[in-house]
This record gives C-alpha cells, structure tokens and sequence, in this order.
C-alpha cells in the first residue's frame, strides 16, 4: 500500500494498551519507512508526541487524516524539487549562539544573519536613549513596547506611529510604558523599540512552524486582515528555491493585489520570493533551535525597490 491510516478511536487513551500501539509503529516505520502511517485515535498528549517522534501522523479525527495523506500525496506527484544551497544559511547558525528568549530587535538581527531586509531599530531603555536613537535614524519613527510577554502590542496601547520631535519622542514613550503597565501589569518589559516610519507597501506575513513529523514548513500569505479572517496562505517545506516561492506567492487568492489592483504599482515580487527562499533555508538549518518564527508585516514595496521585515517574532524549540 502506498499509506495506512488506522482508526483506533478512545482506544488511544488505554494505557494498557499503548504498549501494543507503541510497538506496531515501531515495527510498520522499520519495516515499511516510506509508506506514510497515520494513527487516528484519543491519545493524551504525551502519547501522541512519542508517535510523532517516531514519524507517525497522528490525529484525534480520521478525516484530517486522510486529507493530510492526500497532501503527502499531491507532494510526491509534483515535479522533483531543484537542489537546494543551503551553506550560507548553514554557516550562520554555526556562527551565531542560541539566546534564552529573543525580544523583537534580536529576532530582527536574527532575520538579517539569515539573509532578510529587516527595518533598522534601536532598542532604548530610556526616554533619551528613544531620542538619540531617532536622531541617528534621521527619520520619522515608530515607536513599540519590547516585551517577551506582549505579542500583539497594539492591542495594550504599546506602538505609537510617526513621531517626530524630541518632546513627541519622549511623551510616546511615557505613553506607551504608561500604557502597557496598565494593560498588562505582569508583563516584562525590555525597553521600546524605535525604527523609522516604513514606505507604502503591501503588507504580507511569512513564518515557519517545526513540524514534529515534516520538518520546518513556510507559510505565506497578505498580513493584516487577509491572513486572521480570510486565512489566504500558502505552504512549503524548507528549503526550497526562487521558483517554488514564486508559485508560494502566485498560490494565494489576494496574489492580484501584489500584482497592482486599483492603479496601485506591482510589488517587488521578485524580492519577495527571494526573501521567502532564504527564510527558508534559515529554518532548515536552524530547525532543532526553533519552534517557529514569525515575520508580520514583511512589507512587499512596489518594484524594484525590494522588500522589507517590520516585525518578528521568534519562539526556541524548548519554550
């Protein structure tokens, strides 16, 4: 057979029976290693990551079983991927020691090392560190809260946009302290970024999940609204090249849009699949640091002016 999917139900939650369930993965991945095994059954969540590091596919419902088999399918019937080089990307996780936690500027500086425009940023401990560091930028700014603790951070009042002066740089960031320590009292707070007001562009969002079974796998799709409510993305396995990013891009619905819609200029799409391909190749390198990454907004500028990484979120494997 070219896949097995067994349907175990409630029998999974059996701790008398996991021995059985144990050893029968066991033996199906030595004796048969590329026939793909998907075991549906109740399993608590122990159980289920021991399967899965084993390479089995596990899910509580068959249906999601059997489409993800399919998918495994329509992967091996596709043309054979080009080879992939990955030294660069692999010479600078090599180079680059794992830190407990990464705060927005570190996983900033991560995406750089691994090959991706990032927007320059300045993390400021202070209300007057916020102003020499917008005096070096030489620019209107953005200002955002920098916490391990604070994801969405607009949402506690932590980013103020186009600030400009020396006495706004200092009020924005009385504000935003003021602001996030109302909100989320228990939070931590590292400091308040401060990079330049970003050009016109389209916002997409790009990220990687380690997946237990497949590896490092790229998601792609617009930012903002499109990606929360319309879920419009596309997926990869790392590493990949410039030509399956590019049919990454071309896959989602709101591809128009990058296009030019509206009299808008088409973006730099070029750039974008570049900067998809090296994302890419950074999650394979890196992919047992860690557990995902997440860059939303990467902005997609009109073309030939390249594309842009506003934020990023970075998880280790063992958080």
């Amino acid at each position: 057979y070219d896949a097995l999917a067994v349907f175990l139900a409630a029998a999974g939650s059996s701790e008398a029976l996991w021995p059985t369930f144990e050893t029968f993965a066991r033996q199906m991945q030595a004796r048969h290693p590329g026939v793909p095994l998907a075991i549906s059954a109740l399993f608590p969540p122990a159980r289920r990551r021991e399967l899965e590091r084993l390479g089995c596919l596990v899910f509580p419902d068959p249906s999601a079983a059997i489409r993800t088999i399919g998918a495994v399918a329509g992967l091996g019937s596709g043309p054979a991927p080009g080879v992939v080089d990955t030294s660069h990307a692999t010479a600078n996780a090599g180079a680059q020691p794992l830190l407990n936690a990464y705060n927005e500027v570190q996983a900033m500086e991560l995406l750089r090392q691994a090959g991706l425009p990032a927007s320059p940023c300045v993390l400021a401990g202070d209300a007057e560190a916020a102003v020499r560091a917008a005096a070096s930028l030489g620019a209107a700014c953005v200002l955002k809260v920098v916490s391990p603790d604070i994801t969405h951070k607009s949402d506690v009042g932590g980013v103020k946009l186009n600030v400009q002066g020396d006495d706004a740089l200092r009020s924005a960031y009385a504000d935003i302290l003021a602001a996030v320590r109302q909100h989320r009292p228990d939070a931590r707070i590292d400091g308040v970024l401060v990079a330049p007001m970003a050009p016109k562009g389209v916002e997409c969002i790009a990220g990687v999940h380690c997946d237990p079974v497949f590896g490092p796998v790229v998601m792609f799709g617009l930012g903002g609204v499109f990606v929360e409510v319309l879920k419009d993305v596309s997926f990869r396995l790392a590493p990949f090249g410039r030509d399956d990013a590019l049919a990454m891009i071309r896959e989602i619905k709101g591809y128009a849009l990058l296009q030019g819609a509206r009299g808008a200029p088409p973006c730099d799409i070029g750039a974008l699949a570049e900067a998809l391909a090296a994302l890419s190749r950074f999650a394979h390198a890196r992919r047992a640091d860690f557990s995902s990454v997440e860059i939303n907004p990467l902005l997609a500028l009109p073309e030939g002016q390249g594309v842009v990484a506003l934020d990023a979120v970075v998880i280790r494997a063992d958080a």
